[in-house]
C-alpha cells in the first residue's frame, strides 16, 4: 500500500480526479461498500457531493467526515482512544471554571498573571473566570493536538520549569484540573486525541484491523503534523490519497520567507525585469504563499 499525493491549483481538477478514482475503485463485488472522503469543512463536503452527483448521476455510498472525527473513530477501533468520554473543550471549560472559582491557585508559589487577572472587583470576577475558562479550554485542546508532548510532560512532571511564557502556571492549572476530576495520566491519554495519537504513532507493534478500503483526503489546506503522520501510518495497510489544492504550479518550498520584500530587493538590485512587476501584485502568494509552502513541505516529507 502507499500514500498518493495529487496537487492542482484548480479545485475542479482535484474533484474530477477524485471522482475518477472513486469510480475505478468500485467493483461489482463491493458496490455496496461505502467510500470515505475526508473534507475540511461542511461547505466543501456539500460542493463535492454536488460535483460527484453531477458527474455520476447520483452521489451515494460516500461518507465525508472531518479529519479529527475520522481519526478519533479509527483510534477508538484500535483501543487507544475513548471517543465517547473525550475531554472536549466544553467539558474542560466547566472543570477549569470550577477550579478557578475555588481559588485553588492562590496557594501556588508562582501563579503568574493568573492571580493578577482574577483579583480585584468581585462584581466582575465570575465573568472573568468564565471567559478565561473558555480561552484556556480551547488552548489546552490545541496543545493536545499540536503539542501532545507538552501535555505528557505536564502529567508526568518530567519538566517542572520552562522559560516559555505562561508555561509554569498553565502546567499547574492543567494538573490541578486533572486531579480535580480524579483521572490518572493513563486515563487522560485515552481521552485526549493528541496524546492518544502520539502514543499510537510511537508504538512499533500495531495490530492490523484487516480493512483494505482506500481513504481519500480532499482539499485539505492545513493539517497538524500529527494527523499527517497518522495518514502516513495508515498508508502502510491501505491506499491513501491526498488531494491538495495549491496556489501555484511551482514548487513552493523555494518561496522566500518574505515574498514581497525579496522581490523589492531584487528590483532594487536590478535583478528583476520591469515586465515582471506583476509579481509584486500577486496577492494570492503574498497572503497564502508561506502557509501553503510549509504545508507542502510537510506533505512531501512523507
Amino acid at each position: 500500500m502507499s500514500l498518493h499525493l495529487v496537487e492542482s491549483p484548480q479545485q475542479e481538477q482535484l474533484a474530477e480526479a477524485l471522482v475518477r478514482q472513486l469510480a475505478g475503485s468500485t467493483s461489482a463485488q463491493d458496490c455496496l461498500q461505502t467510500s470515505t472522503v475526508i473534507v475540511q469543512n461542511a461547505g466543501l463536503g456539500r460542493w463535492l457531493r454536488l460535483w460527484h452527483a453531477r458527474h455520476c448521476g447520483i452521489s451515494a455510498g460516500v461518507k465525508m467526515p472531518f479529519a479529527q472525527s475520522y481519526i478519533a473513530k479509527e483510534m477508538e477501533g484500535l483501543g487507544g482512544y475513548e471517543r465517547w468520554q473525550e475531554l472536549s473543550p466544553q467539558v474542560l471549560r466547566w472543570q477549569i471554571f470550577t477550579f478557578l472559582q475555588s481559588r485553588g491557585f492562590e496557594v501556588w508559589a508562582d501563579a503568574g498573571p493568573l492571580a493578577g487577572y482574577l483579583s480585584g472587583d468581585q462584581g466582575t470576577l465570575e465573568g472573568r473566570c468564565w471567559a478565561l475558562s473558555m480561552r484556556l479550554a480551547d488552548l489546552f485542546d490545541r496543545y493536545a493536538v499540536h503539542r501532545p508532548e507538552w501535555i505528557e510532560a505536564w502529567l508526568s512532571r518530567s519538566l517542572k520549569e520552562s522559560a516559555l511564557p505562561h508555561w509554569n502556571w498553565q502546567a499547574q492549572l492543567f494538573r490541578a484540573v486533572v486531579e480535580q476530576m480524579g483521572l490518572t495520566p493513563e486515563a487522560i491519554q485515552k481521552r485526549l486525541i493528541g496524546p492518544a495519537l502520539h502514543s499510537y504513532l510511537n508504538t512499533s507493534d500495531i495490530p492490523d484491523d484487516g480493512r483494505r478500503d482506500p481513504v481519500y483526503v480532499f482539499g485539505i489546506s492545513s493539517l497538524p503534523p500529527l494527523f499527517l503522520r497518522f495518514f502516513e501510518r495508515l498508508a502502510r495497510s491501505r491506499e491513501v490519497y491526498l488531494y491538495h489544492l495549491i496556489p501555484s504550479n511551482g514548487y513552493l518550498g523555494d518561496l522566500p520567507q518574505q515574498y514581497r520584500t525579496s522581490l523589492l530587493a531584487q528590483l532594487d538590485a536590478g535583478e528583476l525585469d520591469m515586465d515582471q512587476m506583476d509579481l509584486l501584485e500577486n496577492g494570492l502568494l503574498i497572503a497564502n504563499g508561506q502557509p501553503a509552502a510549509r504545508f507542502q513541505s510537510l506533505l512531501l516529507s512523507l
